[in-house]
């Protein structure tokens, strides 16, 4: 699946898994990113900081 990915201008984005597919050719850095989700959505997301545990501040 991977290389056919690839042969189409795409890549794997497996979540869960490890590292174990990255020698295959699959991008395994994660897949709830904001650089994926900017890449799919072709727009920048201005992301605020979590809170605390506590619930103070930003």
């Amino acid at each position: 699946m991977i290389q056919i990915a690839a042969a189409h201008g795409m890549t794997v984005y497996p979540c869960g898994e490890g590292q174990e597919l990255a020698a295959y050719g699959a991008d395994c850095s994660g897949c709830m990113t904001k650089r994926t989700y900017e890449k799919a959505l072709h727009t920048t997301l201005a992301i605020p900081p979590p809170r605390r545990a506590d619930g103070a501040g930003v």
